[in-house]
Formats: structure tokens, C-alpha cells, sequence
């Protein structure tokens, strides 16, 4: 097993909509105030919330950056994006999924046709020679490879969707990888769907024999 820690992540989760949200339809003034009423108040800097339209149908933005601009959520008339930049820790990644979840709820008011959250990791290696051992399995010295990477699919059943695996050399980190994880569904993002997430993607990483650890 080849173990590694995360360094830093971002998770990005986007709900589509069946069909897109007309303006007038879009209830961006309600779910403003809403979220502006939510546990998340105390980190919304309300003077940096925006709303940019273009016409009174299907161009529209509004956009509530929180956390000091390292966390955003931007509804359109397609979809509702929620991204968390700059994850370090495990308690981390635990809040980062309730305020997700907490977000989406009073975000999305339209039916949705599938929601899919990505989390997106650069993590190293102890060491050169841990970082070598992993990528020996990709290297080939006659063809000059030294490093490389894998894709992997994995059904997601219980959830009708399937989740996405891969790793590749990080361009940012000396003895690092960059690892991506993006789970669908054709259900709404629950904290029941976070923990499916989060299972199938140790699941799947161990197969690939990668451990990853984060600070406490």
C-alpha cells in the first residue's frame, strides 16, 4: 500500500436543473435572504453578495462568496455550483460537507435531473523513494516514462450513478500527485450521499493501493 497526505483540496458540487429557470421564476431574492439567515451568516460578507442580468429571461448570476472569499455559491438558470477552495484537515472536509448539503437545500427550489460533487486533492508522498515506488508501476526507462497515472470507474448503485477515480503527477508538489474523485447521482446531495462518497472513494483508492491521510 502506498500512502500519502493531502496537502490541500477543493470540493465542487453543481446541482442541474431539469430545465432551465426563466428569471422571474428563479426566487433569487428569497434564497438570498435565506441563506443570508443561515448558520453560514456569520462568514457571508453581505456587500460582496452579486447578482449580474443580463435580460429578464435566461442570463442571470447571483453569487454569495463566503469564508473570506474562499468559498462561493453561484446559481444560474441551469444549475446551482457550490465550491469550497483551500481544505487541509479532516474537521475540514467535515464542515466543508455540511455547509454543502445546508447550501444546496435552500439553493435549489426546481426539480434537477442529477447532482455531482468533485473533490480534487494534491497530496505527497513521505519521501523520493515512497513517491517512486507508486509511480515504478507506470514508469517504463527505454521509453523515458517516469511518472503517470490511472482512471477508474466505480457504480454508485444505491444512488443510480457512478463515481470517477484518478491520479496523475502533481505539477505543484515535489514527490506529490494530484487526485480527483467525482461522484454523480441523479438524486439530491444528502449527507447519506456524502458518506457513500467518501466510502467508495477509500474503496476504490485502496484498490488501487493508495492510502490517503489527512491532518487531524
Amino acid at each position: 500500500m502506498h500512502q500519502a497526505h493531502v496537502i490541500e483540496f477543493t470540493v465542487h458540487s453543481q446541482a442541474d436543473f431539469q430545465t432551465p429557470i426563466p428569471l422571474e421564476e428563479a426566487r433569487l431574492t428569497e434564497i438570498a435572504k435565506e441563506i443570508c439567515k443561515s448558520s453560514l451568516a456569520p462568514h457571508i460578507n453581505v456587500g460582496e453578495i452579486s447578482l449580474i442580468t443580463e435580460d429578464d429571461l435566461f442570463d442571470y448570476d447571483l453569487k454569495i462568496p463566503m469564508f473570506n472569499n474562499s468559498a462561493e455559491l453561484i446559481l444560474n438558470p441551469q444549475n446551482v455550483t457550490v465550491t469550497f477552495r483551500s481544505g487541509r484537515t479532516s474537521p475540514h472536509l467535515k464542515l466543508i460537507s455540511e455547509c454543502t448539503v445546508s447550501l444546496m437545500k435552500l439553493a435549489v427550489r426546481h426539480p434537477i435531473k442529477r447532482s455531482v460533487t468533485t473533490f480534487s486533492a494534491q497530496a505527497a508522498f513521505d519521501s523520493q523513494e515512497s513517491y517512486l515506488g507508486y509511480m515504478k508501476q507506470f514508469a517504463n526507462g527505454e521509453l523515458r516514462i517516469g511518472s503517470g497515472g490511472i482512471i477508474l470507474f466505480a457504480d454508485l448503485p444505491d444512488w443510480e450513478g457512478e463515481m470517477r477515480f484518478a491520479t496523475e503527477k502533481s505539477m505543484f508538489y515535489p514527490n506529490g500527485i494530484f487526485v480527483t474523485g467525482q461522484a454523480s447521482t441523479s438524486k439530491g446531495l444528502s449527507p447519506e450521499f456524502s458518506e457513500a462518497f467518501a466510502k467508495r472513494f477509500e474503496e476504490v483508492a485502496k484498490h488501487h493501493g493508495l492510502e490517503l491521510g489527512f491532518t487531524e
